[in-house]
């Protein structure tokens, strides 16, 4: 009996042994599995995250080809019309001061306002007065009142500006003499005369045989230069050429008498005379 006690015991023990071992086989086969799976589980997010990164840089690329698309022009930006600076598209000038209020100005204390006012009245008195008196001495002038109208014109320098009273003899002397469309063969000498004698007696400080001069000068090239463009195109009407060819006429007359009360030098009218033959036209051969 003893002997067969030790005898199961031993197969007791033998088999739990053997128990314990296949434990043990199982466990380490069990580990290597859940490493498996774990690489699995690592792999498989890996790759999730690298297609979600595909996904987004297909979606960046798409995104980019979009602008590019969107940004690309299909025309030449340079055949763009662009309207300038201060014009809009159709060429009109654009205030920069759309508010429609004045821009201020310098301020002016009011005495010097009301001098600014006093002396701008004052000049236009002026020119009025000196106006009238100019007008009822030259509506006088004759052959017999030549003498006594010079010395009045010539005093009216000693109280009147002299470029304002120059001014004014002119526009008198052409309203009378220039203007009207026909040759003023009769008053032009007296006019001429009356003007050289003003000249002579104010002398070289007030200088108005000089002034006279270059206004009728001036006049006569304006004049001159207008008729020979208008008989070059073949424009305007014969009436209205037939006027301007009278005051041009006009104005060398007064131009030569000039020369013949010692204003104007030989020279000058050399000059005059070898600039109308250069052109030689029907205005300068009249």
């Amino acid at each position: 009996l003893d002997e067969d006690d030790s005898v199961l015991e031993e197969l007791e023990r033998m088999q739990q042994e053997e128990q314990l071992g296949n434990d043990s086989d199982d466990d380490d086969d069990e580990s290597p599995d859940d490493d498996s799976v774990d690489d699995d589980e690592e792999d498989l997010h890996h790759s999730e995250n690298e297609e979600t990164e595909e996904s987004e840089n297909d979606d960046d690329d798409d995104d980019d080809d979009d602008d590019e698309k969107e940004v690309e022009p299909d025309h030449n930006i340079a055949d763009t019309y662009r309207p300038t600076k201060g014009e809009d598209i159709y060429g009109n000038k654009i205030d920069g001061d759309t508010s429609g209020e004045k821009k201020p100005s310098k301020y002016v204390p009011p005495h010097q306002r009301k001098k600014q006012q006093a002396s701008g009245e004052g000049d236009q008195e002026k020119r009025r007065i000196l106006n009238r008196l100019l007008n009822n001495a030259l509506n006088r002038l004759s052959e017999d009142t030549l003498i006594s109208v010079a010395q009045q014109v010539a005093q009216l320098y000693s109280s009147y500006p002299s470029q304002l009273v120059h001014e004014l003899i002119w526009k008198n002397a052409t309203d009378a003499c220039v203007l009207p469309p026909m040759l003023m063969t009769g008053l032009i000498p007296v006019y001429t005369a009356c003007i050289a004698g003003v000249h002579f007696q104010t002398g070289d400080t007030v200088q108005v045989g000089e002034s006279i001069l270059e206004s009728v000068v001036l006049e006569l090239w304006d004049r001159l230069d207008a008729f020979r463009k208008q008989s070059s195109s073949g424009s305007g009407e014969n009436g209205q050429r037939e006027v301007d060819s009278k005051q041009i006429c006009n104005l060398m007359l007064i131009l030569g008498y000039l020369y013949n009360y010692n204003i104007v030098h030989c020279s000058f009218m050399y000059d005059v005379i070898r600039h109308l033959i250069e052109s030689f036209s029907e205005v300068d051969i009249e």
